[in-house]
């Protein structure tokens, strides 16, 4: 979890994109509900997910989590065969990500987390759904830009170079 400072810092920048750019539907009716919604979320995603941050003068500037045993991934029936030739040891799931920084300085801290990732964990592939209804075309273009996803019918999948 981090001290209470980082863990301050990462629900400030996951509430930052969820209001700006609203990836879910809400049950919620009011501002407050939505912000109770995100908050349980956010506490779940934290305890169930490993997260990797980025700081910049002990600031976090982005953060990626993921989940090492794919529970919620949905794997379309055309990819199964692919997924399942390789053992589940070599994919971990991207879950969320959320940034403040240019471009060049994102690009570059995703290519170290990858790094990091098949370094301490032999992982080979990211993989993920996309769960969006709002701005659905905008993030497939994104996750394609910055994490260099390729995107195979609401799936996306990157190789670790």
């Amino acid at each position: 979890m981090g001290d209470a400072s980082e863990h301050r810092q990462l629900f400030e920048l996951y509430f930052r994109f969820r209001t700006r750019s609203r990836p879910l539907p809400t049950k919620a009716k009011t501002f407050t509900g939505q912000f109770s919604e995100w908050e349980d979320y956010f506490t779940s995603m934290i305890r169930s997910n490993k997260i990797y941050f980025a700081t910049e003068n002990d600031k976090i500037i982005a953060f990626i989590a993921f989940d090492f045993n794919l529970k919620s991934l949905t794997i379309p029936e055309t990819l199964q065969q692919m997924i399942q030739s390789k053992p589940q040891s070599q994919y971990c799931e991207f879950v969320f990500a959320a940034s403040e920084s240019k471009l060049s300085t994102l690009k570059s801290v995703v290519a170290d987390i990858f790094h990091l990732l098949k370094e301490k964990y032999n992982v080979l592939y990211v993989v993920g759904n996309v769960n969006r209804e709002h701005k659905k075309d905008k993030y497939i273009k994104t996750i394609q830009r910055i994490f260099g996803f390729k995107v195979f019918h609401d799936f996306a999948l990157h190789e670790i170079p």
